[in-house]
């Protein structure tokens, strides 16, 4: 049977074998100071002492050697700061445990000792899958497989004694065997969605996320499709289109609001001077009104067919992200991929894809994490742009 290396380079530190009774010392220390950080997850810290210690070390001894329980302490310039270890739940699946030193938290030490010790143990040929199991109530642990690639598998009843702040459900995590990963990235034979999906959890957590509903005035559905591009939406565009509908109560329909541009200019209503965005506001509404469309139930009726989908994208100025964002404006909850949306799929490892297969990828993980594919859509979108909000932000305070 095949074992795993002893000794596995972490960077600034190392997962090692224990070595029986000479780490008895220092491990029974790293408990020991570990306890109170311990207790509420692991019932087994309040009965730590000297017997116990020397009781893990000799085990640990013997469950190596029979490829039952593979016990590594995680080191930094030789001092333990915590533990992590792969035992066999099934011939073909092993599960993963970590914990930490309260000193070494917060430093991305568990989420790297973690997938070290992974791509060690799928170095190994009979290992087809990896689990993690947590209580679904400690949130810290949970982080770890969702940074690494790991699906959620099932929610199950905990094994007794219970943990003090848990709840008595186990949340039980999944990854399997990939191939060659290259440059050890576990997530690399993930499709781009399941990319997508671990990035959400870890990014956004559970959600839930709501679509934020749109319009029901046809003057600012047809004006937020037209002048959104490359501005400041929330800051700049939002106020211009809530004065519009007061301003212009009677646009609330797509005849309505035709017959204000007849008489009236629209760069002056949105305080906007883009010649470009205006003819496309205009064209819009010229195509809507040739359809029979003339209110929000219409519109979310008309965009269900392909046809006029492609009729929409013939108006200068209408790309493919603009028709899906038109559908969300009038409740039809899709993904309409602009550069917010392109920027978080680089952050998961998602790059280089067409409109229509990023969106596609979307769409998979807003189904696999239960959410709406417009909420899912609008929540990375907020996400993504208050950080660039905040960016702009720091580097003007830095600049005066």
């Amino acid at each position: 049977m095949d074992r795993p290396s002893q000794l596995i380079e972490c960077g600034e530190f190392v997962l090692r074998r224990l070595r029986g009774q000479r780490d008895f010392v220092q491990l029974f220390t790293l408990i020991e100071e570990s306890r109170d950080h311990l207790r509420p997850w692991m019932p087994w810290a309040d009965g730590h002492d000297e017997q116990s210690t020397r009781e893990l070390l000799a085990s640990s001894e013997t469950k190596w050697e029979s490829g039952e329980l593979y016990n590594y302490v995680v080191a930094e310039n030789g001092e333990l700061i915590g533990m992590c270890q792969a035992y066999r739940a099934e011939p073909r699946g092993c599960r993963l445990g970590y914990w930490l030193h309260p000193c070494a938290v917060g430093r991305g030490i568990a989420t790297r000792a973690t997938a070290a010790l992974a791509k060690e143990m799928f170095t190994l040929a009979d290992v087809g899958y990896l689990e993690i199991a947590h209580d679904v109530a400690n949130a810290p642990s949970r982080a770890v497989p969702r940074r690494l690639g790991f699906t959620e598998l099932r929610r199950e009843q905990a094994p007794p004694p219970a943990a003090p702040s848990g709840c008595g459900i186990d949340l039980i995590w999944r990854l399997a065997a990939p191939g060659k990963c290259p440059e050890g990235n576990l997530a690399a034979q993930l499709s781009p969605a399941q990319r997508l999906t671990a990035h959400v959890r870890s990014a956004l957590g559970d959600g839930p996320f709501h679509s934020p509903g749109g319009w029901t005035h046809m003057g600012a559905v047809i004006c937020d499709a037209s002048f959104h591009a490359r501005c400041k939406y929330e800051r700049t565009l939002l106020p211009r289109l809530v004065r519009l509908q007061s301003a212009w109560p009677d646009a609330a329909t797509v005849r309505g609001f035709r017959e204000r541009l007849a008489t009236e200019d629209l760069a002056v209503a949105m305080n906007f001077k883009s010649a470009r965005k205006v003819a496309t506001a205009h064209a819009l509404t010229e195509l809507l009104a040739s359809s029979e469309v003339d209110t929000r139930a219409d519109l979310h009726a008309w965009l269900g067919h392909q046809d006029n989908r492609a009729a929409l994208r013939k108006v200068k100025g209408v790309g493919p992200k603009s028709v899906d964002y038109i559908g969300n404006l009038v409740g039809r909850s899709q993904v309409a991929v602009d550069v917010h949306l392109r920027a978080f799929a680089a952050d998961a490892g998602v790059t280089g894809l067409r409109y229509t297969e990023l969106r596609a990828a979307y769409e998979e993980a807003a189904a696999a994490l239960g959410h709406e594919p417009g909420g899912l859509e609008h929540a990375v979108w907020r996400f993504k742009s208050r950080g660039v909000q905040a960016a702009r932000s720091r580097r003007a305070a830095g600049s005066r």
